[in-house]
């Protein structure tokens, strides 16, 4: 047996949470807290504790019934593993993980190759809409393909000014660059995209834009980037969360929009322009995704143009 797999049955009272040289951690105390839940600035998103754990040997956390704070694990050297109700992963080097709430989950550094880390534990309304929106598909692990300085440095300069003092303008810089942070890392890959076939989706996409005109088939979308319609299809609903079709359609509408806002020219003209023949279903296309009819959206917004 190894000794990561003996790591599995130690008993709780042999975890070590806390001390390691090196280590850095702000805990914000209650009353900070309160304050920080009445600042309407930073209230949605905000950090109850942050830290940066070097060569952690025999850290271990488990809680039964999770946490209240959404919590990211971010490994710059060694690995560990991290247990989520069902689910295991292996959290090494460049990659990161995010804990949601009240979760059973449980986490320790291997002995072997003992991890470093940057952690915070944040929570808020807009940290929920930020997770529910691009972390839905459930816990996952996260590599990070560029930005590692880039990350680690804004780690350490979000720690540096929190240990400072917790003045409310402190509170404010360091929670904002922290939802910055937490943004990017989340969704950075899918703006600067590193590996080949993942950068094919950010070609089609132009060449979308290109031919928005045009009535392109999912077929067609593939074999202009060289893939099955399969591949091609699992690689655009991972990078953009739409289907191809769904995502076409999309930009002819906003482009759409930019017509009826901007131009005086005919609904049928409109949809013409962007390779709908039938402007019923363009219209039924355009109520989908903006709400409202072509005709209204016009109505609305050219109306508030005119009275502003």
């Amino acid at each position: 047996m190894s000794l990561d797999i003996q790591h599995l049955f130690m008993k709780d009272s042999q975890t070590k949470k806390e001390g390691f040289l090196g280590q850095k951690m702000i805990t914000l105390p209650p009353n900070i807290i309160n304050e920080v839940k009445q600042n309407g600035l930073i209230n949605g998103f905000y950090a109850s504790a942050i830290g940066y754990y070097p060569r952690a040997n025999n850290h271990d956390r488990r809680r039964k019934f999770g946490c209240e704070e959404f919590i990211i694990l971010y490994c710059i050297e060694g690995e560990g593993d991290i247990e989520i109700e069902t689910e295991d992963f292996k959290l090494e080097q460049d990659t990161f993980i995010i804990i949601p709430p009240n979760v059973q989950h449980h986490y320790y550094s291997s002995i072997t190759k003992p991890w470093t880390i940057y952690w915070a534990h944040f929570k808020g309304e807009k940290a929920e809409t930020l997770y529910n929106r691009y972390y839905t598909d459930g816990p996952y692990l996260t590599k990070v393909y560029r930005g590692r300085e880039k990350f680690q440095q804004k780690f350490r300069r979000i720690i540096a000014i929190m240990e400072m003092d917790f003045q409310s303008a402190t509170l404010d810089f360091s929670n904002i660059m922290l939802f910055d942070l937490v943004s990017m890392m989340m969704l950075g890959e899918r703006f600067t995209p590193s590996r080949g076939q993942e950068d094919t989706i950010t070609k089609s996409i132009d060449f979308m834009s290109q031919n928005i005109s045009t009535n392109l088939k999912v077929a067609e979308l593939a074999e202009e980037q060289n893939l099955s319609v399969s591949r091609y299809s699992k690689l655009f609903k991972e990078k953009t969360g739409y289907s191809a079709i769904q995502y076409f359609l999309k930009l002819k509408i906003e482009k759409a929009c930019q017509e009826l806002y901007f131009t005086d020219i005919s609904v049928k003209e409109v949809s013409l322009k962007f390779g709908f023949d039938d402007p019923y279903y363009f219209s039924r296309v355009f109520k989908k995704i903006m709400g409202m009819p072509p005709s209204k959206y016009r109505y609305l917004y050219k109306k508030k143009s005119l009275s502003n």
